[in-house]
């Protein structure tokens, strides 16, 4: 009875951490230090281990944003490693959805801060953070050099594109040029008669970099798509733009900002073109920097790197001999703690856990200047530069450099074609989680024409796979798909291609309804990703549909030990149960799957239909409201609540009338 108890109380705490995690993100993304960060977390880090793993798993079943950004705070912020290491595979699920986190670790109390107030504070209650800085640097003030400003500019930028004009215009010294010598109100009216021209939108702050020898200079690398072509010259607070992606309409900026103080606070004189600036270097100099940046660049790699060398450090930890001095241990644990706060020290100092991103986007702004140049011979550049962008998820700068590849350097056209072809498949997925249908339909509509271009150029496996799954996933021409696959076998093929063919071509055989020739692939794409569930549960799946039922069942339970989310495993599985008439084990398989996916509607609907199987209406009523409470736009389960009003109907119409049964017995007790 008590563990009954205990697991009510478990079950709550999840589910009403689940019902404010919305309340949980929104306090994060507001955060403006790492301690306020930390407090947004605390609902969650006070809980045992074991339930903030279960949080986690039920925050990645939310597939959104929001949840992403929770998840990634914790994989940040926890100083527990197994509740790093589950944080870090739910954000790769998250991932594996294109659902990416936009929260990084404040930037505002950072190393500088922390310092400063370890330096000049008389309070004795120093902060346990503000404690391991001490311990490690002592007395530190050279590291207090971080201008108080550097966020003044990115600020006023924000401001501007979302519309708060007359906030924007406080931030300008009375001198400033970029007044352009208007009173307070014209200068608002001339910003509002542009933004209502050109439509600007979703500004993004690449990186924020003040300028070491110039210590009131500011540097900005930022974005923003302009709706509409401007019919004027861009304002003057804007400069003119590094590239253009016109497709969308977004544009990149280089801007250097010079501020002053004006009645003791920080306020932008100017701002001018860091484009222009760098373009007056020499190619040489401008690669010593570049060289420069990958150094920085391949620091960040080292820290995230030994970050996932973690699971390593473990495995040999429980190797290690259980005799061995526990004083030995003692030394591995300090030596472990205090790697992990020089990893944490170290990406603070680059201003926030983000700051590869930063790097990586300014290393691209210098090969713009370099392509600038040459554009004909920077085939690498274009290259490296789409590589790039990919990695830092900037869809939209990746699509610019596939782009110019493609029409600069024409011995690269057909592989410039394909990844174009990709980066529009991509584009298109991002504007539908943007909700900007029109333009996801828009991009979606490019993907075919342009990987047949590719494919007129180069018939390599690599595009005809891609026009294969291209057209499989549109559901039309399969007999050209599956054309395309054969020949794209005849090789040379990766690994990860021969997997791709064999899916292909299971794909083209289910959507021919035919299943035996679709479990044979299924079945080769086991050999080949014998560790991914999608692929057990397909094979599971067929089997059943094959009558194959052990077999189905032993794949079925192979795909759920891979991977307990997926719930359609767990009702397959309890579907086969039924069949064979053991209502026992179906149930027992439909309550695991609840267990482990407790917010999911689509199990509350197997659990109602195996009650109603059974006669038990007033149960299966039970679990479906349920599950209607948790999503009442489940497909499964909407299917489960008209069968459920369908044959509770029948059972009452079978039923006899109320005191039938009654007046029947008293009859026979007369006679």
């Amino acid at each position: 009875m008590a563990d009954q108890d205990e697991q009510k109380i478990v079950l709550h705490t999840e589910e009403n951490l689940l019902q404010h995690y919305h309340d949980i993100a929104h306090r994060l993304n507001s955060s403006e230090s790492v301690a306020d960060a930390k407090a947004a977390l605390e609902p969650i880090h006070v809980q045992p281990e074991n339930i903030q793993v279960d949080i986690l798993k039920l925050l990645a079943k939310q597939n959104n944003s929001e949840a992403a950004d929770i998840i990634q705070a914790v994989y940040t912020l926890s100083e527990n490693k197994a509740i790093r290491k589950e944080a870090r595979r739910r954000l790769i699920q998250l991932e594996g959805n294109d659902i990416y986190a936009d929260w990084t670790i404040p930037t505002g109390p950072s190393l500088t801060e922390a310092m400063t107030d370890l330096v000049n504070s008389e309070n004795t209650e120093i902060d346990p953070f503000v404690a391991e800085l001490q311990s490690l640097f002592g007395q530190a003030e050279a590291l207090i050099e971080q201008p108080d400003f550097v966020e003044l500019p990115s600020s006023f930028l924000e401001d501007w594109a979302n519309g708060d004009l007359e906030a924007a215009h406080q931030y300008l010294s009375t001198s400033s040029p970029l007044r352009e010598g208007l009173s307070d109100d014209e200068w608002i009216t001339r910003r509002v008669e542009w933004a209502e021209a050109t439509d600007p939108e979703d500004i993004q702050i690449a990186f924020v970099q003040p300028v070491e020898e110039e210590n009131t200079q500011v540097i900005v690398g930022w974005s923003m798509r302009l709706g509409n072509e401007p019919t004027t010259p861009f304002l003057p607070e804007l400069t003119q733009p590094l590239i253009t992606l016109k497709e969308t309409g977004r544009r990149w900026f280089w801007s250097r900002f010079t501020l002053i103080q004006e009645n003791d606070e920080w306020v932008i004189q100017d701002v001018a073109n860091e484009f222009d600036t760098v373009n007056t270097l020499s190619s040489d100099e401008i690669k010593e920097r570049i060289q420069e940046l990958d150094a920085r660049i391949g620091s960040e790699e080292k820290i995230i790197e030994s970050e996932l060398g973690d699971d390593e450090d473990e495995d040999e930890d429980e190797d290690l001999d259980a005799d061995e001095d526990d004083e030995e241990f003692d030394e591995d644990d300090e030596d472990d703690e205090e790697a992990e706060l020089q990893e944490a020290l170290l990406a603070n100092a680059l201003g926030h856990m983000g700051s590869m991103v930063g790097l990586m986007s300014q290393l691209l702004n210098y090969y713009d200047v370099l392509i600038a140049r040459a554009p004909e011979e920077s085939g690498d550049l274009y290259k490296e530069g789409f590589n790039i962008s990919g990695s830092i998820f900037d869809v939209e700068r990746a699509t610019y450099y596939t782009q110019q590849l493609a029409e600069k350097v024409p011995a690269e056209r057909g592989v410039a074609l394909r990844n174009l072809a990709f980066s529009y498949h991509s584009l298109a997925a991002k504007f539908h989680n943007e909700d900007l249908h029109e333009q996801e339909e828009r991009f979606e509509a490019m993907v075919e024409p342009t990987i047949r271009q590719a494919l007129a150029i180069d018939e390599s496996p690599e595009n005809q796979i891609l026009l294969a799954t291209i057209l499989i996933q549109q559901e039309k021409d399969l007999d050209e798909a599956e054309e395309y696959l054969h020949k794209a076998q005849r090789g040379p093929l990766s690994q990860e291609d021969s997997i791709d063919v064999a899916m292909g071509l299971a794909e083209l055989a289910m959507q021919r309804e035919d299943h035996e020739l679709a479990l044979q692939h299924f079945l080769k794409l086991a050999h080949l990703a014998p560790e991914d569930p999608q692929i057990w549960y397909r094979i599971g799946y067929l089997q059943h549909q094959l009558q194959h039922l052990k077999e189905a069942a032993e794949a079925l339970q192979q795909s759920i030990q891979l991977d307990g989310s997926l719930t359609e495993a767990y009702s397959e599985l309890a579907s086969i149960y039924l069949v064979q008439g053991d209502e026992k084990k179906a149930r027992e398989v439909a309550r695991t799957g609840l267990e482990e996916n407790p917010e999911s509607a689509d199990m509350y609907a197997t659990l109602a239909l195996i009650y109603m199987h059974s006669g038990d209406f007033r149960s299966a009523h039970k679990y479906l409201t349920q599950g209607e409470a948790i999503d009442s736009d489940d497909e499964f389960l909407q299917e489960a609540r008209e069968r459920y009003n369908i044959e509770s109907k029948q059972q009452k119409k079978q039923q006899p009338p109320r005191g039938q049964n009654k007046n029947k017995h008293n009859k026979a007790k007369k006679r």
